[in-house]
């Protein structure tokens, strides 16, 4: 167990920076690809971004447009269920008249 004077040491190894090679120049290479890819990707999602938001506009315009439209059919649906109801009224009062030219 003690010190065996015939066993020899093994000398520590000692980490040596590797020298550039090849496959280290690939590895470069895969990087620069997946960085140009990450670009385009991010890129791609901007201008996603950016025509979903022209067209969100472009919605919530119309939808105002369209809300217009309605309040005034609605106002026209009731002027005309008024001018019903006031014909149905003399219709009551005077039910010999004829008053389909109104």
């Amino acid at each position: 167990m003690g010190g065996d004077k015939n066993c020899k040491k093994i000398p520590h190894r000692r980490i040596m920076r590797r020298p550039v090679i090849e496959e280290d120049k690939e590895k470069q290479a895969v990087r620069i690809k997946n960085r140009i890819a990450a670009r385009k990707s991010a890129e791609k999602k901007n201008r996603e971004l950016e025509r979903l938001a022209n067209e969100n506009k472009f919605l919530k315009i119309k939808n105002s447009l369209l809300e217009e439209r309605i309040t005034r059919l609605e106002r026209i649906v009731m002027e005309n269920h008024s001018s019903l109801s006031n014909i149905a009224l003399i219709q009551n009062i005077y039910p010999l008249v004829n008053l389909h030219r109104y």
